[in-house]
């Protein structure tokens, strides 16, 4: 999560108005809530680029919405 809060601060102080807004345990991993799409990609290539694994990216049809899955 160091990682993730880190690279959410670099963001924020480029772009305030992009912010992680939380966090939270799910049966199938973390959520994370951000308020800007773009953070959200970031946020799933700097996983994928840092730990492995695969990252796909959902955008929701009709609504400014990005859902992010990391997997390794």
């Amino acid at each position: 999560m160091n990682l993730v809060q880190t690279r959410a601060n670099r963001a924020a102080a480029r772009h305030p108005s992009r912010q992680l807004r939380g966090s939270s345990q799910t049966p199938e991993g973390i959520l994370l809530r951000t308020t800007d799409t773009h953070l959200a990609h970031e946020l799933g290539t700097v996983l994928r680029d840092d730990y492995g694994g695969a990252v796909n990216f959902c955008y929701v049809s009709g609504r400014e919405m990005l859902q992010v899955r990391w997997t390794r």
